[in-house]
């Protein structure tokens, strides 16, 4: 082969440097026969591409099952189905070579061979089936022979074979080229050598990949005799419901352990981690109502119990337009809600203004608590005290009013009794002569109040003057 590449390379070179060394009229001639040398005629037809392989279908997963273990003898078969094989990719097609062509004035190329059809990938394996039980008595599992092993996944298609190309007669040839008529004065021969070029086998196609197996069956272990009911870990109600009838709350507790296989007869086969139920958990809840405001202002309220996971107690939500003062008492699985007090939370914001009296060191706010429910709210005041030295009679077109106090009251200077608060604003810090008869102030209240773990704010606003 070697030697051919030198031969033809060498040809190449002389033809190509030779024509510069002659006449006009046979250097024309090289030049075409350089020309010839050159080109290439392919022969035959390139073979079809094999088809790809189909993938195969996924294995079944076996049904779940649940049984009661009373020591019976069982043989319970769960397993996952099988992955089917993937598809065989298709040969390629040998390339269409037909006659062999016989030495031309041209250089030849075969033709390719077809590429070969990737295989289709297996199937997945299925699931073993899961299996429920319910038993009083671990040592009836011994008497159960199960597998619940996984299906295996299915077998790689495989890529088929490349055709075969259209390959040469023979390598090179010379063939003597004349131009002219003989006896002419222009009349030449010279040798061309031509040569020719097997064509590519095809390409075997890529195998498939290998379908994954199952997951193996798993154990639920419930120590009980009954069919195992939902949790119902929150709800919500009304106060007369639960007054009524109570409600309850319920939660199965599980834990995981493992060794599931040595519970069963010898050569059971099922997933080596399991769970099983510990207990289950469940609170009764009702409502005690000691509170001094009538039950049936609060009867259809609504609300909301949920058992917390972690110390299983019992969480009361109300809704925000309720406010209870309750207490919870729990025992065991009976839970009482102790409601002492109740207050719709709009009634904790009609506290009004009845009077800024007197002036100087004795200039004090009157309020009063219209609901009538101080005694049972907790409550303070931010107060911030402006000051205006307009003439406008008209307080409401006054825009030059200065901030000489803002903050907390502090309770020495809250006086309170039935439902009435008195504010001592003139021994707070400020200067007397913003306290003067005549001096026309701008206060903004906000009343803080709190109750059972609950609280909002009321701003009131009053613009007075100042009066002896």
């Amino acid at each position: 082969m070697i030697v051919m590449v030198l031969r033809f390379l060498f040809i190449f070179v002389f033809l190509s440097i030779v024509p510069s060394f002659l006449p006009p009229e046979s250097s024309s001639i090289f030049c075409s026969l350089l020309t010839r040398a050159n080109e290439a005629s392919t022969f035959g037809d390139n073979g079809e591409d094999g088809r790809d392989g189909n993938n195969a279908n996924n294995g079944e997963n076996s049904q779940n099952l649940t049984i009661f273990a009373d020591g019976s003898q069982m043989t319970l078969d769960l397993s996952g189905q099988d992955g089917f094989p993937g598809e065989d990719g298709s040969p390629g097609g040998d390339a269409i070579c037909g006659e062999i062509p016989q030495p031309v004035n041209s250089n030849l190329v075969g033709t390719n061979g077809g590429n070969g059809g990737d295989g289709g990938n297996g199937g997945d394996g299925g699931n073993g089936g899961s299996i429920t039980i319910y038993a009083t008595n671990l040592a009836n599992l011994q008497s159960i022979y199960i597998v619940a092993a996984p299906g295996q996944g299915g077998e790689a298609g495989q890529g088929g074979d490349g055709g075969e190309s259209c390959n040469c007669p023979q390598s090179y040839w010379v063939k003597e080229e004349c131009t002219g008529e003989p006896g002419d004065i222009n009349y030449s021969c010279t040798n061309v050598e031509y040569n020719c070029q097997n064509g590519l086998q095809g390409n075997s196609g890529r195998n498939g990949q290998f379908g994954r197996n199952g997951q193996p069956g798993r154990l639920t272990l419930i120590n009980s005799d009954k069919p195992l009911a939902d949790d119902l870990v929150s709800g919500s109600t009304t106060l007369a419901q639960l007054q009524e009838r109570g409600f309850i709350l319920s939660k199965n507790k599980w834990e995981n352990a493992t060794g599931a296989a040595s519970l069963f007869a010898p050569g059971s086969v099922v997933a080596d981690q399991y769970v099983y139920m510990v207990e289950r958990i469940e609170k009764y809840v009702v409502m005690v109502w000691n509170a001094p405001q009538s039950f049936n202002d609060f009867a259809q309220s609504q609300l909301t119990l949920a058992l917390e996971d972690d110390n299983q107690t019992i969480k009361v939500t109300t809704p925000e337009d309720l406010w209870l003062e309750l207490v919870i008492q729990d025992n065991n699985r009976f839970v009482e809600v102790i409601v002492s007090n109740a207050l719709e939370a709009e009634k904790a914001t009609e506290i009004e203004i009845t009077g800024l009296v007197s002036h100087g060191s004795n200039l004090q706010l009157n309020l009063e608590d219209k609901a009538q429910y101080s005694d049972l709210i907790s409550t303070d005041f931010t107060l911030k005290y402006r000051v205006s030295f307009s003439n406008d009679l008209d307080a409401r077109r006054v825009y030059d009013y200065r901030t000489r106090f803002e903050g907390s009251i502090p309770p020495e200077l809250i006086s309170y009794q039935d439902n009435r608060f008195t504010i001592a604003i003139g021994q707070l810090p400020i200067e007397a002569k913003y306290l003067q008869p005549n001096t026309r102030v701008a206060l903004e209240l906000i009343v803080n109040r709190s109750f059972a773990g609950n609280s909002t704010q009321q701003t009131i606003i009053v613009q007075e003057v100042i009066k002896r």
